[in-house]
C-alpha cells in the first residue's frame, strides 16, 4: 500500500539541500506528499562540505525540456524565462483541470453529483476563469463539455484516492547524490472491487491526438506510484463528434523492465544536469527540436543576434515565477 506522509525540507536558493541529516530516507514503498513543490524545479548545488547531499528533483515538465533542449532548460528553469503572452490554448486547459479537480474531489469525499453539486462546480469554475484571458464563449464552451462528460461518465465505477496531491519519490541515492521525481497526477483512483493503484491524466484535446507510452509523464507516474497502468482520460472539444468518439480513454500498461530501464535513464541524465547546472560547460542548444510542438517559444529569443537577445527580455518576454506543477499543465 502507498503510503503518503507529510515531511519537510530546507530549501535555499532555489536548491534542495539536506544538511547533517544521516538518517535521511524514503521508504521504497513510501510518498512523500508535499504541501508545495514550488521550489522543487531545480538543478543541484554542489557540495561544499562532506556533510552535505546534492539533492536534485524534477517533474517530467523539467525533464523533457532537458531532453529537448538544454538551453531551453536553463531559460525555463534556471532563468523563469516566460513568452509574455500565454496562449490561450493553455488557459482553457487550466480550467478545465479545475473543473476536473472540483469533480473528483467531490467523488472523494462521497459526496452525491447531483444537479445542485453541479451547478456549484460549474459556478466555482466560472469564477475561477476569470483569472484567465478566455472569452465568454471560450468559458461556456468548457462548462458544457464538463456537462458532457459527467452525463457521459456518470456511471463510472471509479474510486478517486487522491487527486491533484503533489509527491516526490527517491529513485536513486549513493554518498553523494540523491535523485527525486516530482509529480501531480490529475487522479489516482482504483476500481471498485480492486486493490490495484491507477493514475489518471486528463488531456483536453481539440483534435485526435495519439500519446506514447514512451512519454516521460506516464513513465514517471507509474514508477513512483508503483503502479502498472496510466490512463489517458481525452476529454474531446470536437464540436462535429458524438460524446462516445471526444470521451476516450487510453490505457498504458507498463512492465518492471521498462519502468526500470527509464529509471536509469532519469538518474544518468539527473546526473548531467549537475555537471549543467553551474554553466560552465554552457547551454548548447538543440536546433532540431525548434520547430516541434508548433514552435519553441524561444525561437524568436534565439533567432535574434545575441548581443541584441537581451532586449527582448521586458518586451516579448518575462521572468516569471519559478516552475511549480502545482500550477502549471504536464
Amino acid at each position: 500500500m502507498i503510503e503518503l506522509r507529510k515531511k519537510e525540507y530546507e530549501i535555499k536558493h532555489n536548491y534542495f539541500c539536506v544538511h547533517n541529516y544521516p538518517n535521511y530516507n524514503h521508504m521504497s514503498d513510501s510518498i512523500v506528499l508535499l504541501d508545495s513543490i514550488r521550489e522543487i524545479s531545480m538543478c543541484a548545488e554542489v557540495a561544499e562540505k562532506d556533510d552535505r547531499k546534492i539533492i536534485i528533483a524534477f517533474d517530467a515538465t523539467e525533464l523533457d525540456n532537458w531532453e529537448m533542449c538544454k538551453f531551453r532548460w536553463h531559460m525555463f528553469h534556471q532563468r523563469h524565462i516566460r513568452g509574455k503572452h500565454q496562449e490561450s490554448y493553455f488557459e482553457k486547459g487550466t480550467v478545465l483541470h479545475y473543473f476536473m479537480e472540483l469533480y473528483y474531489k467531490a467523488k472523494l469525499n462521497k459526496e452525491t453529483i447531483d444537479q445542485a453539486k453541479l451547478e456549484e462546480i460549474v459556478e466555482r469554475g466560472r469564477i475561477k476563469s476569470l483569472d484567465y484571458d478566455l472569452t465568454t464563449e471560450e468559458v461556456a464552451e468548457t462548462i458544457f463539455q464538463f456537462r458532457e462528460y459527467h452525463r457521459f461518465y456518470e456511471d463510472e465505477n471509479i474510486i478517486p484516492l487522491y487527486v491533484e496531491e503533489p509527491f516526490t519519490v527517491e529513485i536513486y541515492s549513493d554518498q553523494k547524490i540523491q535523485v527525486l521525481i516530482a509529480g501531480q497526477p490529475d487522479l489516482i483512483f482504483k476500481y471498485s472491487g480492486s486493490s490495484d493503484i491507477i493514475v489518471m491524466d486528463h488531456k483536453r484535446m481539440s483534435r485526435n491526438t495519439d500519446y506514447s507510452p514512451l512519454r516521460n509523464q506516464f513513465n514517471l507516474y507509474a514508477t513512483a506510484l508503483k503502479t502498472d497502468t496510466v490512463i489517458v482520460n481525452k476529454i474531446g472539444f470536437q464540436k462535429t463528434l458524438k460524446p462516445k468518439d471526444r470521451f476516450l480513454r487510453t490505457p498504458f500498461v507498463y512492465n518492471p523492465e521498462s519502468l526500470d530501464e527509464w529509471k536509469q535513464e532519469a538518474v544518468r541524465e539527473a546526473k548531467e544536469m549537475i555537471l549543467y547546472n553551474d554553466g560552465s560547460k554552457g547551454f548548447p542548444k538543440n536546433r532540431t527540436s525548434c520547430e516541434k510542438w508548433n514552435g519553441c517559444y524561444l525561437q524568436r529569443y534565439c533567432a535574434t543576434r545575441p548581443s541584441g537577445r537581451e532586449f527582448l527580455i521586458g518586451s516579448e518576454y518575462l521572468v516569471g515565477t519559478p516552475w511549480d506543477i502545482g500550477k502549471g499543465l504536464e
